[in-house]
């Protein structure tokens, strides 16, 4: 039985182990990489529906005032163009301003059944498939607080007052944008419209 006397091979041996080492290395590295770029991208996807979600809330407190101002937007056949949003009302009256606070914490979404409206920019996009920001737009009267001041009318010797109040209505505004990818955003606004 001859034994061995050299190491000849033992290079070749550690040199696999070596590269077999750093492909594994290498695979892992690959693998994080991918499942950070993911995670980056639903990021990116999460805060861009939630901007557009905000930015429904913001449009809608303009369109509100518009359509308080005008007593609603005229016909509710159709979807109606201000600026560059396209409102569609789904069948309800263009007078949204009138509609009552929104019960629950129901999601704003294209169901002709619920008392919203849809936001659509530009106007051209009247479709219900994303992306797509359904508004929903109810609210409360309240009687404001009211002050008064009392003064002395000088040599007159009568006193004068002046009393202020008025009304208030709180909109509750929930704006919902569905984006990308089932990205979706939900974003409840108060809005205080004083008379």
């Amino acid at each position: 039985m001859k034994t061995m006397e050299t190491e000849k091979g033992s290079a070749l041996i550690l040199a696999m182990l070596m590269i077999g080492l750093l492909a594994v290395i290498g695979i892992y590295a690959t693998q994080t990489t991918t499942v950070e770029t993911r995670i980056a991208r639903n990021e990116r996807l999460y805060k861009t529906a939630f901007h557009q979600a905000d930015g429904g809330g913001e449009m809608s407190i303009e369109l509100l005032e518009r359509n308080i101002d005008e007593r609603g937007f005229g016909s509710s056949a159709g979807v109606i163009t201000v600026g560059n949003v396209g409102i569609n009302p789904l069948g309800m009256s263009p007078s949204f301003y009138m509609n009552p606070t929104p019960v629950g914490r129901v999601r704003p979404d294209c169901d002709a059944a619920s008392p919203e409206f849809d936001l659509y920019y530009p106007a051209s996009n009247v479709s219900c498939t994303p992306p797509v920001t359904a508004v929903k737009v109810g609210g409360t009267t309240s009687l404001a607080i009211g002050g008064a001041v009392q003064m002395i009318a000088g040599y007159e010797g009568k006193g004068k007052g002046a009393a202020g109040g008025g009304a208030w209505v709180l909109y509750h505004i929930r704006s919902r944008h569905m984006g990308f990818d089932g990205s979706d955003s939900v974003v409840e606004v108060q809005w205080k419209h004083v008379m």
